[in-house]
C-alpha cells in the first residue's frame, strides 16, 4: 500500500517533478538480504546464520500483513540449504511464495559470470527456474546484486528464459552518464534487449543503499532511527536527481542481514520527511512494473531509454575486484576442466546413446553432476577471495562431480558394448578421423582396432588406450 506524505512538525524535503511528467516519485522499498553462501566465514557457519535469519523472516511475514513482499537474494539454493535443517518448514515457504510475498529465483546460484562458461550460465537459470516453481512460483527479474561485472550476452542468456529485466549494482562504468539508473541493454544482435536497472548509493553499494533502514530497533531509540531516516531522505534526494523514471528503488538489507519487523513503521515515519513521493514497501517484479509504466508514459511523448550493447565491467559505483581474475588459479582450472567434461563429453555422450535407443537418460544424475559444478561459481568461491576454509570446501565438490562423471560413462559404455555396432563419438569442435583402441565393456566381442567410419588407416591417428576427453582425462 502506498504510503502518502504526511503532516508532521518534522522538516521536509522536496524533491523535484519526476521525469515522466507525474506529479510525484514512487519510492519502492525492497526489504533483502544478500546472502554469500560462502566467504569470510566456511558454508556450514553461514548456514547456521541463515537457518536464524530465514526463521525470523518466515515469523515476520506471516505476522506483519503491513510487510508485503520479501527478496530472497535471486537465489533458490538458499532455500535448499534452509531446509536441509528446517525440512518442516517447507509448507510455510510455499504458501508466502504462491502468495507473492517472498520473491524466489531466477537463479540457483548468484554466479562470477566471466569465470564460468556460457553454458553454466544456463544451466544455472535452469536449475534456478525448477526450484522456484516448485515453491510456487519463480521471479522473472534478472536479479544480479553483486556478481563483479556483466558479461555482453547476458541478455540474451536471460532473454532466453523470457525475463526481459535485470537489476544490478557493481559494473556500470563511464557509460553511466549518457545512459543513467535505466537503460535499455541489447545483446550482441542489437535486436534483444531488457530493460536494465543500476542500483546507486551516496555511501555503499548499491543493493545495500537503504540498509540503515533493515536493522532491527525499538521504537523509542530515536538515537538510532534518526540517523537511518536521514540517510533515506538523503538517498530519495540523490536518486531523484539522477532518475530517469519516476520510480526510486530502495535496497533495505545488505549482506547476511535477516528482516527488521519494524520496517512498515519506519517507512510512516519517512513519509514525514519527503515531499513529493509515496513510498511503498514492495518486491522486484512490483519495482520492474512500476518501471516500465514510467518508461511507457515517457514513450507517448516521444522519448526513449537510452541504449546500450557490450559488457559492464567497470566500477562507476562500486568496484568490480578485478584481481579475483588470478586468485587461486587452480580452482578456477578445476572448473573449467569439470564444466567443459559436462558439456562437451558427458552429455553429448548420454546425448547419442539416448537417440540411438540404447541408453535411457538419466537426467537426474545429470542434474546433480551439474549442482555440483555450480555450488562451486558463487562469485565469491569461483573468484577466490574467500578464507582458506571456504576455498577448501570447493575441491571435494568437483571430486564427487567427476565421480558422477565416471558412472555415467560407464553405464552409457556398458550399455552401448550389448549391441553389435560400436559407436565412436567425437565431441570436438573440428572433424577428426582414425583408429582407436577401445577398452571392453560389457562383454562385446568385437575386434579391437577398428577403423572410424569416414576415414582410412593413412588418416590414424595413431593407437590409444583409452577415449579420452579434451583435457586427455579418460572417459
Amino acid at each position: 500500500m502506498m504510503r502518502p506524505a504526511a503532516t508532521s512538525t518534522t522538516s521536509t524535503t522536496k524533491l523535484p517533478t519526476p521525469p515522466d511528467g507525474s506529479s510525484r516519485f514512487s519510492i519502492l522499498v525492497y526489504a533483502h538480504t544478500h546472502w554469500d553462501r560462502e566467504w569470510y566465514q566456511p558454508f556450514e557457519r553461514f548456514r547456521m546464520m541463515l537457518v536464524h535469519a530465514v526463521d525470523r523472516i518466515l515469523d515476520t511475514l506471516e505476522a506483519e500483513p503491513a510487510f508485503t513482499t520479501y527478496v530472497l537474494d535471486g537465489q533458490t539454493i538458499v532455500l535448499d540449504d534452509y531446509l536441509a535443517i528446517r525440512p518442516e518448514a517447507r509448507p510455510r515457504i510455499e504458501r508466502l511464495v504462491r502468495a507473492g510475498r517472498l520473491e524466489v529465483g531466477p537463479w540457483y546460484i548468484l554466479p562470477d559470470e566471466f569465470l564460468v562458461s556460457g553454458e553454466s550460465l544456463v544451466r544455472n537459470l535452469l536449475e534456478g527456474r525448477r526450484g522456484a516453481r516448485a515453491f510456487g512460483s519463480e521471479l522473472a527479474v534478472g536479479y544480479l546484486p553483486d556478481p563483479f561485472g556483466h558479461v555482453a550476452q547476458l541478455p540474451a542468456v536471460l532473454a532466453g528464459f523470457g525475463i526481459d529485466s535485470i537489476v544490478f549494482s557493481r559494473g556500470m562504468g563511464n557509460e553511466y552518464a549518457g545512459l543513467g539508473p535505466t537503460f535499455r541493454w541489447l545483446a550482441a544482435d542489437l535486436v534483444t534487449g531488457i530493460t536494465a536497472v543500476v542500483q546507486t548509493s551516496t555511501y555503499t553499494n548499491g543493493y545495500c543503499n537503504a540498509e540503515l533502514l533493515s536493522k532491527p530497533r525499538t521504537a523509542t531509540d530515536d538515537a538510532r532511527i534518526v540517523p537511518g531516516l536521514e540517510a533515506a531522505v538523503g538517498l530519495a534526494t540523490h536518486l531523484a536527481e539522477e532518475a530517469n523514471t519516476g520510480t526510486l528503488v530502495f535496497a533495505a538489507g545488505c549482506d547476511h542481514e535477516t528482516i527488521n519487523p519494524q520496517l512498515p513503521q519506519l517507512l510512516d515515519q519517512l513519509t514525514g520527511r519527503i515531499d513529493g513521493a509515496d513510498i511503498a514497501i514492495s518486491g522486484l517484479a512490483g519495482i520492474i512494473a512500476s518501471i516500465e509504466s514510467s518508461v511507457a508514459e515517457r514513450a507517448s511523448r516521444g522519448e526513449t531509454l537510452a541504449e546500450y550493447s557490450g559488457e559492464l565491467r567497470g566500477s562507476w559505483h562500486a568496484p568490480i575486484l578485478a584481481a579475483i581474475f588470478s586468485a587461486r588459479i587452480a580452482l578456477k582450472q578445476d572448473n573449467v576442466r569439470l564444466q567443459t567434461r559436462l558439456e562437451r563429453c558427458i552429455e553429448p555422450l548420454v546425448a547419442l546413446a539416448g537417440a540411438g535407443g540404447v541408453w535411457r537418460t538419466d537426467t537426474a544424475l545429470l542434474r546433480h553432476a551439474w549442482k555440483l559444478a555450480l555450488q562451486n561459481q558463487p562469485h565469491d568461491s569461483i573468484g577466490g577471495c574467500s578464507v582458506d576454509s571456504t576455498h577448501l570446501d570447493m575441491p571435494p565438490r568437483t571430486r564427487a562431480a567427476h565421480q558422477v562423471c565416471d558412472s555415467l560413462v560407464e553405464d552409457v559404455l556398458a550399455a552401448l558394448g550389448q549391441h553389435e555396432r560400436d559407436l565412436v563419438s567425437n565431441t570436438a569442435a573440428t572433424s577428426a578421423g582414425g583408429i582407436v583402441n577401445r577398452v571392453v565393456y560389457g562383454g562385446s566381442a568385437h575386434a579391437v582396432g577398428a577403423v572410424a567410419e569416414g576415414v582410412t588407416a593413412d588418416t590414424s591417428v595413431g593407437d590409444v588406450t583409452d577415449v579420452t576427453d579434451t583435457f586427455g582425462e579418460v572417459m
